[in-house]
């Protein structure tokens, strides 16, 4: 996902990305590797499918179709990408933020989600936890806060697997 440099300069400037490009130091370069989700990984949720790919420059990638258990109208499209390292988990999340359209785009407050956050409405949600980057979009006619089960995942990210 290549972005021309008038466009780069435009994205770092309307979301802020001086501010949080850099990981904070001792930040683990990596560590964290792409779930293989079994379907018991967020619960009121039912994993309908998943799939593992590469993304068109090598991006391994995850994703993964739930329904709400509560209301099958309710679905989330959720993609976990790997990067090298969280300095180029940052920069996708930046790629991720330009290619989304809809509601503003709102960083979440420090450490509520990720190791950064962003939120769109309640349409979708983007963060990245190190060198993952997760993105989940809503998919289905009734509209679903993604912000708690993106909270979850990210839990359940970082308990090493064993």
């Amino acid at each position: 996902m290549h972005r021309d440099a008038p466009y780069s300069e435009y994205l770092e400037r309307r979301f802020g990305f001086d501010a949080w490009k850099t990981p904070p130091a001792g930040v683990p370069e990596t560590g964290l590797s792409l779930p293989a989700f079994a379907g018991d990984e967020l619960p009121g949720w039912t994993l309908r499918r998943t799939a593992r790919s590469r993304q068109p420059d090598g991006t391994p990638l995850e994703r993964a179709i739930w329904v709400g258990a509560a209301d099958p109208d309710q679905v989330l499209d959720i993609e976990v990408f790997e990067r090298d390292g969280p300095c180029a988990a940052r920069e996708f999340v930046l790629t991720l933020l330009g290619d989304m359209q809809g509601a503003a785009a709102q960083r979440e407050p420090a450490e509520s989600l990720g190791d950064v956050a962003f939120r769109l409405g309640r349409r979708a949600v983007v963060f990245a936890r190190r060198n993952l980057v997760v993105r989940i979009r809503n998919a289905g006619s009734a509209i679903a806060s993604g912000i708690e089960p993106a909270r979850v995942l990210d839990g359940r990210l970082t308990i090493p697997a064993s």
